[in-house]
């Protein structure tokens, strides 16, 4: 029995450490991978400048209250700027100059399918 736990002990270090490896090796793809823009100019201007004068526009007309306690979550709209740009703007204003380490973007994708 002593052997069996002792064995079932080394096979989980293995597979977690297996593991840590691939989760690693995935963050470092992840980290270094930048997606091109796939719709600039139909949903958001494609003139990088025009479009960050666009943004600081959104975020300096978008009011917000203080919040007590530290924000861990917002719910954002992702349509075209011209559209949820302003909404959204609300939202990302209560985290503006937060840091984090870790970002979760959760939403839609308009272009693939997947079957679950």
């Amino acid at each position: 029995m002593q052997r069996y736990r002792m064995l079932t002990l080394i096979l989980a270090l293995l597979i977690l450490t297996s593991l840590r490896a691939d989760a690693e090796k995935n963050r470092s793809v992840m980290e270094n991978t930048v997606r091109k823009p796939a719709v600039a100019g139909q949903f958001y201007n494609d003139n990088p400048a025009a479009l960050k004068v666009e943004v600081e526009e959104y975020m300096d007309a978008a009011k917000t209250s203080i919040v007590e306690g530290r924000v861990i979550a917002i719910v954002a709209p992702h349509a075209g700027y011209i559209y949820s740009g302003q909404v959204a703007a609300h939202g990302y204003k209560l985290i503006k100059g937060m840091n984090y380490e870790t970002v979760v973007v959760i939403s839609p994708s308009h272009a693939e399918y997947f079957g679950f």
